[in-house]
């Protein structure tokens, strides 16, 4: 499971430039953009946060009637992307969270259902798109965690390692399901 294996083979489709933002930066721009297309293809609306103090980066809402629990349901994602080789495990991704955002994520008396997502890509921006005949191709698979399903920070710790197995890839269709969970949240069924 390696994006970056598979962009190894491949030369870059382009060089960067001497100017432009850190790739941390870039990296920020490419998870928001691929949640974007997936809520795009899904029929969601995506809300940005001008600041990211309550532990989510977009909002994703729909105009579906989920009756009888919820018309219009949302649903706070906190993105994150990584490149590095030594995050990917055998079945899962891991990544360090800190425990002022594990902790916003999984509080139960949450407005909004939330989730982690970790977008994983190679490490040259120069590997995150192609340009085929059949259209443009991008290389990155999104993972996400349930708020609801991380685990408790340890006592005393400031972040833990939390796993995002590879079953959790975030799909068109899985991201439909989710909202559907997100309609239940306050409900409880």
């Amino acid at each position: 499971m390696s994006v970056g294996a598979t962009a190894a083979g491949r030369p870059y489709t382009h060089e960067l430039l001497d100017d432009i933002p850190p790739v941390s930066g870039l990296k920020e721009r490419l998870s928001i953009a691929v949640i974007e297309m997936l809520a795009s293809s899904a029929g969601l609306d995506v809300g940005t946060w001008k600041m990211d103090y309550d532990g989510r980066d977009v909002t994703l809402s729909s105009s579906h009637n989920y009756s009888p629990h919820t018309w219009g349901p949302s649903l706070d994602l906190q993105m994150k992307c990584t490149g590095q080789e030594r995050a990917l495990r055998d079945d899962h991704v891991a990544w360090p969270l800190d425990a002022r955002t594990s902790r916003l994520l999984s509080a139960p008396n949450r407005g909004s259902m939330a989730a982690l997502c970790v977008v994983v890509v190679p490490e040259h921006p120069g590997h995150w798109l192609d340009w085929t005949d059949e259209g443009l191709l991008a290389y990155c698979q999104p993972y996400f965690l349930r708020g609801q399903d991380l685990p408790p920070v340890p006592h005393g710790q400031d972040s833990h390692v939390v796993h995002l197995p590879y079953a959790n890839l975030l799909t068109t269709p899985v991201l439909l399901d989710l909202m559907g969970e997100a309609a239940r949240w306050r409900s409880g069924s």
